[in-house]
Parts: C-alpha cells; structure tokens; sequence
C-alpha cells in the first residue's frame, strides 16, 4: 500500500509516461512544478509534510529520484525523476504500457484487417508501425483497437442499414460503444489515411433542422405552398432544398437563443412585430439553418441578426454574415451593452482574446468596448 500523496505522484508520472521519451528508450521522464500539481503544498504546512513524505516514500522504493533546490535539500522539490516504471504501474495496480502494446500486438496478428489497400489493413499497418516506435496511441488498450477494427470492416452500406445505436447494440451490445470510438477512431484513419472514418462509414450521425417563424409563403418546385401566419415551423435539409422560394414582405430576424426566439416568435405571431420572418440560428449555424437563412436572405428587405454580446456571440453574428452579407446587429450596440452592464459576467482572458478574430466592421465599437469593460451580456437579459 502506498499513502494517497504519493498515489497522485505516480498518476502524474502514468500520465505522462506512454508519450514520453522514457518509454521509447530515451532519457528519464523528468517531472518539476508540483505547487502547481498540488497548489495545497504551498501555504498549508501539513500537506507540504505529506508530499515530503511521499517523496521519501517513492526515493525508499527506487522508483523515483528527487532533485532539491539548492540550499533546499529535504525541504523544496526541484523535480522528481523516473527511475522504474515497470514498479510504477505495479503500485498503480494496472498494465504498463508495453504490456499494454503486447495485447494490441496480438489483436493484429489475429484480426485479420482484409485486403492490404482496405482502411482497416492501412489503420492495422498505421498501429503496428506505432507500437513498433513505441509512439503515443489513438487506442487506450487492445479491446479498443479490436472493437475499432471490426467497424472498419463495415460498409458504408451496412451502417446506414440501421439506426446508430441499434448498429452499436448488435456489434458490441452496448448502445454507445460506436459514440465513445469514433475519436479515438477518428484520430486513427486520420494519421493513417487522412480521412475520418465516421464520415467515411457515415457513422457521424447528425440531423440538422431550422426552426423559423413567419409571415408569408412557402413554394414548393412542384406547386405546393404553405401559407404561414405567424406560426412557427421546423425543417430539415431534404424540405428546405426543395422548396422553390420562401416569400414574405419585410425585414428577416434571426436569433441566437431559444427563449429570445420564442419571445420574438410571440410578438409575430400577435401582429406587433417591426419583422415578417423570424430564424432561429441556435448558436453556430448548423447546415439547415445555413440554407434557409440562404434561401430567405434574398427575399429580405433587411437582414438583422439578435444574440449575446460576449466574444462567442460576436463570432456567430459573423458566420451568420456569411451567408447574409447586408447582415446589421439587432440590439448589439454600445448602447445596448451599457444599458445591461450590472447583468453581465466578467470575460476570461482567454475569452477577451477571441475578440481578436472579430472583424466585421459594423461591430468595431462593440468590439473596443467589450475589451475595455471585459463584461459580457448574454441576450436573454436585453428587452428585445
């Protein structure tokens, strides 16, 4: 048994073993900045004990060396370094990578993986070649691999025969074992074929819609129209390519978020609305928005667009403007943004930076305002 301190020692060591220079033959894997590992260590006297503790443990059993700050020895930690990882992973109670690399090895050798220019024989030659350098894996373990193996056997015939998860049951008996493989998968075919084989093997399932509230007529290329007044109506990809115009009088809408859109889809619906249709984007704009945003902005007298005044936001309003280029903000003004301040939240670092990618000009002030006051305010709380 090992005490829990030196327990978070080693998983930091495990975690960065596989893809270290020690593990392919190189130098020991080196680990420095525990303060920042175990922030406890620095102002409470009993934890830095602990760690201390734990070093002396992990030194006693040679599975780890310690390099002390000068002038610090006994006290201040400079790095630790692996000595026997093959101990490490025995103390952890779980494989070392190489025994973990043995059982992949033997999952190649029995797979099988069909004609040489097939994606299961070039991802099986891909890991080989992996395994054989001693490289990071896509692959957590050999069931992975295995499980990985028998879907690229598939094609892409077999997977749209049924629904993903029903595909997923009769392969593995677990609904969502497809799900939890398509990254490591994904990464795979990529290094080995520069293609993704969810989308190869359509196994990356989505089902995009458009949700649009409106007033006006919509034509079908065989002659059929649908009168809308007001109400609201949600479509796929396949009705919308087939509709021949979408026809109304006045200015287009589109919102960011559910609840501002239902609010907005209310007051069109009772007649006191400055706009005739109304689109939800739902955030980014997926495809099917994207084509009816396509198919109406036309039509259109004025483009507007109505969403949270944060970093995030700002970038939608853009790829909105993609597809609508007389786009103008709808309530995403300095203005507005002052006037919501007190409900706002404060912007990361990180998130202030992406203000950086911002560029339409219509949003500069927006923009210098944002950076300046570094508060966003989302759109549920503006009165639209």
């Amino acid at each position: 048994m090992i005490t829990p301190t030196a327990r978070r020692i080693l998983e930091c060591f495990a975690a960065a073993f596989p893809a270290s220079a020690h593990y392919r033959g190189g130098r020991r894997l080196r680990r420095a900045g525990w303060s920042e590992v175990m922030p406890e260590i620095v102002h409470d006297v009993e934890a830095k004990q602990r760690f201390l503790h734990a070093v002396d443990e992990l030194c006693g059993a040679g599975i780890v060396s310690v390099k002390w700050r000068r002038f610090r020895e006994g006290d201040e930690v400079e790095a630790l370094y692996l000595e026997r990882p093959e101990d490490l992973y025995r103390l952890l109670e779980r494989r070392s990578p190489a025994e973990v690399a043995t059982a992949m090895r033997r999952v190649l050798q029995e797979s099988g993986a069909g004609p040489p220019d097939s994606l299961a024989a070039v991802v099986a030659g891909h890991i080989d070649a992996l395994l054989e350098a001693s490289h990071p894996l896509p692959f957590s373990d050999e069931t992975e691999l295995r499980d990985a193996l028998v879907l690229l056997a598939l094609t892409p015939q077999q997977t749209a025969a049924v629904p993903l998860r029903a595909l997923s049951v009769r392969l593995f008996s677990d609904s969502k074992r497809i799900e939890t493989l398509l990254r490591p998968l994904d990464a795979a075919t990529r290094a080995a074929a520069g293609l993704r084989a969810s989308d190869l093997l359509g196994l990356s399932r989505s089902y995009p819609e458009a949700t649009i509230a409106l007033c006006g007529t919509l034509q079908f290329g065989d002659g059929r129209s649908w009168r809308l007044n007001g109400e609201t109506i949600t479509l796929p990809p396949a009705t919308i390519n087939a509709l021949e115009a979408l026809r109304f009088n006045g200015a287009l809408l589109t919102v960011e978020n559910k609840e501002s859109f239902a609010v907005a889809a209310r007051a069109l619906a009772a007649g006191g609305a400055d706009y005739a249709a109304l689109l939800y984007s739902g955030g980014h704009p997926n495809r099917a928005v994207q084509l009816l945003l396509s198919a109406s902005a036309g039509t259109a007298e004025s483009v507007r667009h109505f969403g949270d005044m944060d970093p995030e936001g700002l970038l939608i309003y853009q790829e909105i403007a993609a597809a609508a280029p007389q786009l103008r903000p709808h309530l995403m003004d300095v203005s507005t943004y002052r006037r919501y301040l007190d409900y706002g939240r404060p912007l990361s670092r990180t998130e202030t930076a992406v203000l950086n990618r911002v560029t339409r000009p219509e949003l500069a002030e927006l923009v210098a305002e944002m950076r300046l006051r570094r508060i966003a305010v989302e759109q549920e709380v503006v009165d639209g």
